[in-house]
């Protein structure tokens, strides 16, 4: 069953990457609109150990109350159980506004923040992943203004 959720962070960001990739799940996945792509960090044989994390630079600063994750909903591999979610108004300086743990489900996730921030940046750091593996998967990522 498809996740029906309209994914506006599409519409408003400039590019997306990450510090690790797997072939053909690239980061730029995460933000497409589409729950049935996601992002993979690597699989290869030597993979970077965790924490993974995405960056996504939005076309101007926002105004942001929160987020949404949506897990991989191909399987369960990858699955964030732990983050970290940071903002930046450059690209360089980063500030942590967001940290805690989700279930093992594919439901969309959502954090609020305590209040509004703005960004020109987003970064979701995988600290922990529910199966134990060092392989991070993002279906999508979206703010709450």
């Amino acid at each position: 069953m498809a996740v029906s959720i309209q994914w506006e962070l599409r519409t408003i960001a400039e590019n997306a990457y990450s510090n690790t990739s797997d072939i053909n799940h690239y980061a730029n996945r995460i933000i497409d609109g589409y729950a049935g792509t996601y992002w993979r960090s690597e699989t290869s044989l030597n993979p970077l150990h965790l924490p993974h994390y995405v960056i996504v630079k939005l076309e101007d600063t926002k105004v942001i109350k929160g987020f949404r994750y949506l897990p991989n909903q191909a399987n369960k591999v990858g699955r964030i159980k732990n983050y970290n979610f940071y903002v930046s108004n450059d690209g360089v300086g980063w500030e942590k506004v967001s940290s805690g743990s989700w279930e093992k489900d594919k439901s969309a996730k959502k954090v609020r923040f305590d209040q509004a921030i703005e960004a020109r940046y987003i970064k979701l750091e995988a600290m922990r992943i529910h199966e134990g593996e060092d392989i991070a998967s993002i279906a999508e990522i979206d703010l709450i203004k």
